[in-house]
């Protein structure tokens, strides 16, 4: 009874193994059907190989092959056909008018919105393949909506666009929900498009601003949801172009109001559709860097200052022909200074460095000087007000350790000088000396200012900033602009002294702007010298050039008179103090017996003449220039004798 049990046993297991082989050669069949039916395997027939039989090995499927059959690619466009065939069928009972226009039209939109919900229906049972079917009836949804506005006429504009957006709602939720990146993009960017077409350029501008910000508030809940960066971006930039061709249509209509196709441009709804576009970036921006304030994001980095470049100029092509100046320039303030306040509050919940706080800072950086430039009577406050700041964002950089909020400032504070020097603060003669004078002196001694903290105060460790200018060398911009600040200020103080004195003329002015150079040059000299500061000798270098080309390209030719005297010896003067500060410079810096045969006097030799002397200057500079330390210590002390040894 047992060996007939443990044979019973045996054979039933043999059975079980036979049904086993068979399900498996079954299931091997089916695969290979399955595959030949999608295209990736060479015949439908086709028996598997043996593997321990040593057969020919199969050859290799193509790749473009392969991704076809994976991506359901030929069956994807075959449902495109199919929807479009349906789509064609209904266009042309309606051209060959079978079907009333209006019915077709009716239709075709039933048969978009019929085509969406199908979608749902199939994502929602898990067919993730199917994302073409609302994909085609957002797209038939825009295109049905502008032909019948455009070519049969019986939607209205404002009709197109509740249909646009509901499209755009609807379409949007349902990628968002389902997590579909590509549906959220063709429900954002269909109508988008479509909405820039009706009736261009004269829009109906209202309700397209209620659809680009539906639009743009679809296109960041994509970023966080489906992680569709380039969305935000592709959104952005459709909306600038909306703005200017709104702000240019507004600014014709308000200059001239006679201006035809004005119907749709309701200039009353601008400033407040610019304020909540303006809200909403600056909201959303907020949002984002509070949730993560070191790596926010491209765009959300971009929008607080490109929110201030572009807003502030539309706002101004409304307001300056309606005479709302002030108003905007208070408005830009405000923003300057929540800008400001969120910074300064990320600053003092991190302690550290952060993209956020750069950002915000730039942005509000922007939006104060927009402000004051709108509000300040005249360039003079400006510039004093701007250099302030700039000054005061120097010393919060260094606070905070941030290389951005750094670079920021000294770009605020050359370009104000660039502007101060552009805009006539310095021109002479000045309506307001006064106010003109003192705004100099105020851009001279904050530029100054800024140069010395700069100069003192190292790029952080670590940061890009020290990478890229390790030793500081962007500072003499810095330097630059104080001294073409303080060159102005000298200048405008020049010509109110001639005029006190009595001795204004055309050559007195020409050529005392030459002594001011020279004596410029003078002054950077001796400072170079006594810091060490191979920058101020580099901008000595650049100031006597300016002087020499001054005195002998132009007061030779057009001065006379004691004026040219002294403009000559000034130069004389500056290339002979240029001579001895380089040689002594380089007297410290060489060793014994060592130094260009420039330092070595010989007994009995002249002196150089003074249209040679330039050359020696800029030849002394090179040879000090290898030689001598960026910073601010003096130069290095001789080396000690060695015991014995005697002095050559």
């Amino acid at each position: 009874m047992v060996i007939q049990g443990s044979r019973s046993v045996e054979e039933r297991l043999g059975d079980l193994s036979e049904s086993v082989a068979a399900l498996t050669r079954r299931v091997e069949e089916l695969s290979l059907r399955l595959d030949a039916m999608t295209g990736m395997a060479p015949a439908l027939g086709a028996a598997p190989a043996d593997a321990g039989a040593g057969g020919p090995a199969a050859e290799p499927v193509p790749s473009v092959e392969k991704w076809v059959g994976q991506s359901s690619l030929l069956s994807r466009i075959a449902m495109v056909s199919f929807v479009l065939v349906v789509a064609l069928v209904l266009r042309t009972l309606t051209d060959s008018q079978i079907v009333g226009v209006g019915v077709g039209v009716v239709l075709g939109l039933a048969y978009s919105a019929l085509l969406v919900a199908i979608g749902c229906w199939l994502l929602a049972r898990g067919l993730r393949g199917q994302r073409v079917l609302p994909v085609c009836g957002a797209v038939l949804l825009c295109s049905i909506a502008l032909e019948a506005h455009r070519k049969f006429q019986i939607v209205s504009a404002d009709k197109v666009h509740w249909i646009l957006l509901a499209d755009l709602l609807a379409v949007g939720a349902l990628g968002l929900r389902f997590r579909m990146d590509s549906i959220v993009a063709v429900a954002v960017l269909a109508p988008v498009v479509s909405a820039l077409t009706v009736g261009f350029p004269n829009l109906q501008f209202p309700l397209v601003a209620l659809l680009f910000l539906a639009a743009n508030g679809m296109a960041l809940l994509a970023r966080r949801v489906v992680r569709l960066e380039w969305l935000a971006w592709g959104t952005f930039f459709p909306t600038l172009f909306f703005w200017l061709c709104w702000s240019w249509k507004a600014n014709a209509h308000l200059r001239h109001p006679g201006t035809p196709g004005a119907d749709g441009l309701a200039v009353a709804w601008f400033l407040p559709w610019l304020a909540a576009f303006v809200a909403f970036y600056a909201l959303a921006a907020a949002v984002r860097t509070y949730a993560a304030p070191r790596s926010p994001g491209s765009f959300h980095a971009f929008v607080p200052a490109g929110n201030a470049m572009w807003a502030h100029p539309a706002a101004l092509a409304v307001a300056i022909p309606g005479g709302g100046l002030a108003g905007i320039g208070g408005i830009a303030l405000g923003a300057a200074v929540a800008h400001f306040a969120f910074a300064a509050w990320l600053w003092r919940r991190l302690r550290g460095q952060a993209i956020g706080i750069t950002t915000f800072t730039l942005a509000g950086v922007l939006l104060l000087a927009l402000g004051v430039a709108t509000l300040a009577p005249s360039l003079a406050l400006a510039a004093a007000v701007l250099a302030a700041v700039a000054l005061g964002l120097a010393r919060f950089a260094s606070a905070s350790r941030s290389p951005g909020l750094r670079l920021t400032a000294l770009l605020l504070q050359v370009a104000m000088g660039a502007a101060a020097v552009a805009g006539g603060l310095y021109a002479v003669p000045s309506t307001s000396p006064g106010i003109h004078l003192g705004a100099a002196v105020v851009v001279v001694v904050f530029a100054s200012w800024h140069y010395l903290h700069d100069f003192r105060h190292t790029p952080p460790a670590g940061s890009w900033y020290a990478y890229v200018d390790a030793k500081n060398r962007a500072s003499i911009l810095l330097l630059w602009s104080a001294t073409a600040a303080g060159f102005g200020m000298l200048r405008v103080l020049l010509d109110r002294f001639l005029l006190w004195l009595g001795a204004a003329s055309p050559h007195a002015f020409l050529c005392g702007q030459s002594v001011l150079l020279n004596l410029a040059s003078i002054a950077l000299l001796l400072w170079g010298l006594r810091a060490a500061n191979r920058q101020a000798l580099l901008t000595a270098v650049l100031v006597a050039a300016c002087g020499g080309l001054k005195v002998f390209g132009a007061d030779m030719l057009e001065a006379r008179g004691v004026p040219l005297v002294l403009s000559v010896f000034s130069f004389g003067l500056a290339a002979a103090v240029a001579s001895v500060v380089l040689g002594r410079l380089q007297r410290g810096n060489a060793g014994p017996g060592q130094g260009p045969p420039a330092a070595r006097s010989r007994p009995g030799a002249r002196p150089l003449p003074v249209y040679t002397a330039l050359r020696a200057f800029v030849l002394r500079l090179r040879a000090v220039s290898v030689s001598l330390p960026n910073g601010r210590h003096g130069p290095p002390a001789a080396e000690p004798r060695a015991a014995g040894r005697r002095a050559p």
